[in-house]
């Protein structure tokens, strides 16, 4: 069955959601079904273009994509390319009938995932579930990893804080106060993770962030998050200065008021050092 579900509806937190990017629909609906057979995990939605195939990882939270490299639009490199500047973690794997050194080399280049060339075999598609196993889970926890190192610099330099409050001046911990408010919700400290560490640019737009979001949030749905980020997260970032939201264009631009990974770090440096102020904030435009 090809299928595809979004959210919460009867899907585990273990299920992992594929894009199969490949311009023959017949090969790619017995791929699709085939794999679903394989693993009782993944589940499969199939497009026959690389332009659609963006548009669909644009509006849904996909865990990996799979493409052939030979289509009418635009390779698999190309369409490769351009998920790196948008998704730069998104696991990728090229599963081509074009097989060669050069092919191979450019896909190592653009920052492929996995390689893997097509065969007769029915044994292919056990080993390409495999490797879409493989790497959802190692980009899952590489996320965990870097998602809990980001708050455990936060919680430890506010633990650090606490500690030293009295030897603040007012203005400081007022400012510091503010900070703490701020990202005291896990989405807000997604939303500045992600300016702040995911994106080169500090602009996105609505569905951009929500798409992110509801690939690292699993308990949130990309159409819920449309709803909840306007309404409540980025409207308490733009009060406090973080951000602009155009509610119009659905356009962010980040601000931050400093690097939000260091910021009570770089108070407690400050204070160590004894000016007692946090005039060294990193003011993005």
């Amino acid at each position: 069955m090809n299928s595809y579900k979004t959210g919460n509806m009867g899907i585990t937190n273990d299920t992992i959601r594929i894009l199969f990017v490949d311009d023959d629909p017949a090969f790619a609906e017995i791929a699709a079904d085939v794999l679903e057979s394989e693993n009782k995990r993944i589940t499969v939605e199939s497009t026959t273009s690389a332009a659609e195939g963006l548009n669909r990882v644009d509006d849904h939270a996909f865990d990996c994509i799979v493409s052939d490299y030979k289509m009418p639009d635009q390779t698999g490199i190309e369409f490769l390319k351009t998920i790196r500047e948008r998704y730069p973690d998104l696991p990728f794997i090229l599963f081509t009938g074009k097989g060669s050194e050069a092919v191979a080399s450019d896909a190592i280049s653009g920052g492929v995932t996995d390689y893997l060339q097509k065969s007769g075999s029915t044994k292919q598609y056990s080993l390409l579930a495999n490797r879409i196993v493989a790497a959802v889970d190692q980009t899952q926890t590489q996320r965990r990893s870097a998602r809990l190192e980001y708050s455990s610099d936060i919680d430890r330099d506010v633990t650090e804080y606490d500690a030293n409050m009295t030897d603040y001046s007012p203005e400081t911990v007022l400012r510091v106060d503010q900070v703490l408010n701020t990202l005291s919700h896990s989405i807000r400290r997604e939303i500045v993770y992600y300016f702040e560490n995911q994106i080169e640019e500090a602009n996105a737009s609505l569905d951009e962030l929500a798409t992110y979001l509801a690939r690292r949030l699993p308990d949130e749905t990309r159409e819920d998050l449309l709803i909840k980020l306007p309404q409540t997260h980025l409207s308490k970032l733009q009060s406090d200065g973080w951000l602009e939201y155009d509610h119009r264009s659905g356009h962010i631009a980040y601000y931050g008021c400093t690097d939000a990974k260091r910021i009570l770090r770089g108070v407690l440096q400050n204070m160590i050092h004894g000016t007692g102020d946090i005039s060294n904030t990193k003011e993005r435009s």
